[in-house]
């Protein structure tokens, strides 16, 4: 390893295949997926059960919704909780937000009423808080 993996302590679990300049290649996660979406948008990006939905077809949901969220008054900075399961519609959504300049807050869609209304709750229970 060289350059910059060497100051991250998790660059030693990638395999030597990952050099500097393809860890740090994207400065975002939306710039990360842009640029593997334009080079291979018929890609396949998520199997869920018996679907394969390709790059380019996950971009353009996500545009759509980030088009939504735009037009329903979000704006560059606002925060957006994305209150879904683990699955392509968590994706679409998470790509949307940033793409309408938002960010994105994942909340477990399993915690109880009582555990959103108490945050520190919420964090107790799923290992936040120590």
């Amino acid at each position: 390893m060289s350059g910059n993996l060497e100051t991250m302590p998790w660059a030693r679990f990638y395999p030597p295949t990952v050099t500097p300049d393809l860890a740090g290649s994207s400065p975002t996660m939306l710039d990360a997926w842009d640029a593997h979406a334009m080079k291979r948008p018929d890609a396949p990006a998520v199997h869920y059960f018996d679907a394969t939905l390709g790059f380019a077809e996950i971009d353009r949901a996500a545009e759509a919704l980030a088009c939504v969220l735009q037009d329903r008054g979000v704006t560059r900075g606002d925060r957006i909780a994305v209150y879904l399961q683990n699955d392509p519609q968590w994706l679409v959504t998470m790509l949307a937000a940033w793409m309408a300049g938002a960010v994105p807050v994942a909340v477990n869609p399993m915690l109880r009423h009582e555990e959103l209304a108490h945050p520190r709750r919420a964090l107790v229970r799923t290992g936040g808080v120590r």
